[in-house]
């Protein structure tokens, strides 16, 4: 999937105390609250696989992305730093041809904020050929769109159909940590009228993550797409929240367990790790840096010796 990172005007409330960050929720209107143009990677926006930092004031380039800009405007949003990301799925371009879908996250690590109107924590927005958005923010909404904008489904579009829809679904319960494998679509036995064609999203044990998604949809006997329904299972194993800050701890044990949990998510927290760098002591960005070549290298911690 491609990544695009958008840095938009803000107004955040963040609890800052020196360069670590407590794991809270911070409502909006509580902590300090500041007007500011900001990068991802400085207020710990998700970054997954093969996605870099924006720099600061970095606008939108594709008509996509002016598209979705005016609309959360027009909204009457504020506008927010986030992670956007190009969903490329071969799917969704058979099946929706004249629509780009993109996918909005608000960082959640290492502390929650709270989502501006009009926008939810995870956002898909369908910008068709005419530059009209569509933004859907959870399960229901998303169907109600295949419903209405999904050609009759016949032969293998009915498989395509299913591999779409989960493209897009997992993306609600997204924290920008998990990493998803979507499975081979199966028609299943129903013994009536209509077709129901299943799908397993796997997550990756990465970070302790575990669990799948499995989707179901239904589909009536002249081809329309009539619902779906997913079955979650996941859970999120480790997650930044402050661990770069005990890099320099005075206690060996506290160092080493925040080590390990930062061997553990690996390229994945790189993101996070950046974002500390930018607020911390020379010291501590010199720890930083030590922990991420200590990733790129694979290594794991060893047991201790007294």
């Amino acid at each position: 999937m491609g990544l695009k990172t958008i840095a938009i005007a803000a107004v955040l409330a963040l609890g800052i105390a020196g360069v670590g960050f407590a794991q809270q929720s911070a409502p909006a209107g509580q902590g300090q609250s500041m007007t500011v143009t900001v990068s991802p990677a400085q207020v710990g926006g998700p970054i997954r696989a093969g996605g870099g930092a924006a720099q600061p004031g970095t606008p939108a380039t594709s008509e996509t992305e002016k598209a979705i800009e005016k609309y959360i405007q027009d909204k009457g949003g504020a506008g927010l730093t986030g992670r956007m990301e190009t969903l490329t799925a071969a799917e969704l371009k058979v099946l929706f041809p004249d629509y780009s879908f993109m996918f909005l996250t608000i960082p959640r690590w290492p502390i929650a904020r709270a989502a501006p109107a009009p926008l939810a924590m995870n956002n898909i927005f369908a910008v068709d050929s005419k530059g009209v958005v569509t933004q859907l923010t959870t399960a229901d909404e998303l169907q109600k769109f295949f419903v209405e904008k999904l050609p009759a489904l016949k032969g293998d579009d009915q498989l395509k159909a299913a591999t779409a829809w989960a493209t897009l679904t997992v993306e609600f319960p997204q924290d920008g940590m998990f990493k998803f494998t979507l499975g081979k679509p199966e028609v299943l036995p129903t013994g009536g009228l209509n077709t129901s064609v299943r799908i397993v999203t796997t997550v990756g044990p990465t970070n302790g993550d575990s669990g799948d998604v499995t989707s179901t949809i239904s589909i009536d006997p002249q081809g329309k797409f009539l619902a779906a329904n997913d079955k979650s299972t996941l859970k999120a194993g480790i997650r930044p929240i402050c661990q770069s800050t005990k890099l320099l701890d005075p206690d060996p044990l506290v160092r080493r367990m925040a080590e390990q949990d930062l061997l553990v998510m690996g390229r994945t927290c790189f993101w996070y790790l950046d974002m500390m760098r930018e607020q911390a002591s020379p010291e501590l960005q010199h720890a930083i840096d030590d922990i991420k070549e200590r990733i790129l290298r694979d290594e794991r911690i060893e047991p201790r010796h007294e």
